[in-house]
């Protein structure tokens, strides 16, 4: 038998006798074979079809929620830009606007502060001790503070500057009480200073002698 080339049934057993053919046929048996063969694989391909449906019903909401976990995994960069560009959003889809901070309430404008009476500069000259002095001067301090608060009942905000000046003579009395004002001045708040001034008990010069002071006021 010659055959011209092989490829299809044609042209490989173009010119064969039928008893040649016949002896190149496949015997029932190899037919079997190949057709068991192929119903076992179809077989086991409708198994595993079967098992995957059953594997469905059984673990539906595993399934379902490995699902929504893909789903969302992929879906997460969008929301975030969305979330990013509208801002808090309800259950419903509609957008609220961000609350403003707290601010605090204005402050009022309070009045400046009022200054205290205070004893500034002091000059002591003469046979009696400056602290001997300044310790006269802070017990009649309150005193002098009162004549203060009258003068701020006559014109409020009343302040300035008393330069006082007066001579403790060898009794421990005062003479030639003089006072220079700066800034606001009011009569009877000198005339107040002068008289606890004045009226204050300051030591005894030494030997019989004087001393000159010169005490500073401010308020």
């Amino acid at each position: 038998m010659k055959r011209r080339r092989p490829g299809t049934f044609i042209n490989e057993f173009e010119g064969a006798s039928e008893a040649e053919i016949r002896d190149a046929r496949p015997t029932a048996s190899e037919l079997g074979s190949r057709r068991s063969t192929l119903y076992i694989f179809l077989f086991l391909f409708a198994a595993a079809i079967g098992l995957l449906v059953a594997a469905g019903f059984i673990y539906e909401e595993r399934s379902l929620a490995l699902l929504e976990s893909v789903s969302d995994l992929f879906a997460g960069d969008d929301d975030d830009d969305d979330d990013a560009e509208v801002g808090s959003t309800t259950g419903g889809g509609e957008t609220t606007e961000a609350t403003p901070p707290d601010l605090p309430p204005p402050t009022p404008d309070l009045p400046p502060p009022v200054k205290e009476l205070e004893l500034g500069a002091l000059e002591v000259s003469g046979k009696l001790a400056e602290s001997s002095v300044k310790r006269s001067l802070d017990k009649i301090k309150p005193k002098l503070e009162t004549c203060l608060e009258e003068a701020r009942g006559r014109a409020e905000g009343f302040a300035g500057s008393l330069e006082v000046s007066f001579t403790i003579k060898w009794s421990g009395k005062t003479s030639g009480y003089k006072a220079e004002a700066s800034g606001g001045e009011d009569e009877k708040f000198e005339s107040c200073i002068k008289t606890q001034v004045t009226r204050a008990r300051f030591g005894k010069p030494r030997g019989g002698g004087s001393a000159k002071v010169k005490q500073r006021i401010e308020y």
